[in-house]
C-alpha cells in the first residue's frame, strides 16, 4: 500500500514573498550608469549606496515591471526610462520579445555583458554596504508569514525558484531571520524553465516515496494507480504559469499552479487570459489573504 500522499511546494520569489521594485531599479540604475557613464545627469557619489535612482526612473519601472522576465532586463528598461523621462506607459505599448535584442544591438553591447555587470554590481553593492542593499527590499508581509509557518512545518519539501541569483536569495533570506533553508532547495538564476526543476524534483520523489512502499514508478503509472506525489507553484507571472502548464511536463506530474495577483502583474493581463480558455489548473489568488492558502493546501485535495 502506497504511502498518505506527499505534497511538494515551489515558490517564486520576486513578487511573491519580496518586494524588490526599489531594489532592482537602482541596481538597473547602477549598472546603466557603468555601462553608459554619459547618461548620468550630474556628477554621481563615489558609494553605489550613496547614488540615488530618479525618483521618476523608480516610478516608472513600477509600471514597466510586470513585463520583466528576468533581473537583467531591469538594465534595458531602466536605460529607457533614462533617455525617454515619463515613457513609462509608451514602453508598455510598444514591449515586444524582441525589445531587449533590439536595444542591445542598437546600444553595440551584448547581453553577457549586461549580465555580467548587473550581477557585479548587485556584488559590489551588498560589499560596500550589506544593510543599504537590504533595506531598497520591501516584503509581502502575509504572504511572507504564511511561507514561514509552511517552512517551518515542512523545512524539507519547501522550494524557491527564482530568476534571482541563489546567493542573493540567501541574503535576504537571512536578512528576515530565516537562517535554515537549505541551499538545495533554492534554485537561483541559470537553474532553467521552472516547470523543468518541478517535474525533476517530483519525479525524484514519487521514486523515493514509491520506492520506500515497495513498488517501480513506472509500474504504478503503468497501472494507473497514484502516485501520492503533488506539487504546488506559486508565481506572480501568469505567462510562466501558463507555460509551465501547457508543457507536457506539467501533464506528467500532478501538479496545481497559484497566479499571485498582489506581485508584478496587470489586471488586463488576467483579463485577457480570462477570455481565452483558463487552464483549471491555474488558481487565483487575489490578495495576500489567499497567501495563508500556503498553510492549508493539504485540505484541498
Amino acid at each position: 500500500m502506497l504511502k498518505p500522499m506527499q505534497e511538494l511546494f515551489f515558490f517564486d520569489f520576486d513578487g511573491v514573498l519580496c518586494d524588490s521594485i526599489r531594489e532592482t531599479a537602482k541596481a538597473g540604475y547602477l549598472t546603466c550608469l557603468r555601462l553608459w557613464p554619459e547618461l548620468a545627469s550630474e556628477k554621481t557619489e563615489q558609494s553605489l549606496a550613496a547614488t540615488k535612482t530618479p525618483e521618476a526612473v523608480v516610478e516608472g519601472f513600477q509600471k514597466i515591471r510586470p513585463l520583466l522576465t528576468t533581473g537583467w532586463q531591469a538594465v534595458v528598461m531602466i536605460r529607457m526610462l533614462i533617455e525617454a523621462p515619463g515613457s513609462a506607459d509608451s514602453v508598455v505599448n510598444d514591449w515586444s520579445d524582441t525589445t531587449c535584442s533590439n536595444c542591445l544591438e542598437q546600444w553595440n553591447v551584448s547581453q553577457q555583458d549586461v549580465m555580467d555587470c548587473f550581477h557585479k554590481t548587485r556584488q559590489q553593492w551588498i560589499k560596500e554596504d550589506l544593510s543599504s542593499w537590504i533595506s531598497e527590499h520591501g516584503v509581502f508581509a502575509t504572504a511572507l508569514s504564511a511561507f514561514r509557518v509552511l517552512h517551518a512545518e515542512l523545512p524539507n519539501d519547501t522550494f524557491i525558484l527564482t530568476t534571482k541569483s541563489a546567493e542573493f536569495t540567501q541574503v535576504i533570506l537571512r536578512s528576515w531571520g530565516i537562517h535554515d533553508f537549505r541551499e538545495d532547495r533554492v534554485f537561483g538564476l541559470g537553474s532553467g524553465p521552472k516547470i523543468e526543476t518541478i517535474h525533476r524534483i517530483v519525479s525524484e520523489h514519487e521514486a523515493d516515496v514509491t520506492k520506500s512502499a515497495g513498488h517501480a514508478a513506472d509500474s504504478v503509472r503503468a497501472h494507473g494507480r497514484l502516485v501520492p506525489v503533488r506539487a504546488h507553484f506559486f508565481e506572480d507571472k501568469l505567462s510562466t504559469l501558463v507555460s509551465s502548464a501547457a508543457s507536457e511536463l506539467s501533464k506528467d506530474i500532478d501538479v496545481r499552479f497559484y497566479f499571485e495577483r498582489w506581485g508584478y502583474n496587470t489586471a488586463e493581463q488576467l483579463a485577457k487570459y480570462l477570455a481565452g480558455t483558463p487552464d483549471a489548473r491555474i488558481h487565483v489568488h487575489e490578495s495576500q489573504v489567499g497567501g495563508a492558502l500556503f498553510t492549508r493546501r493539504r485540505d484541498s485535495r
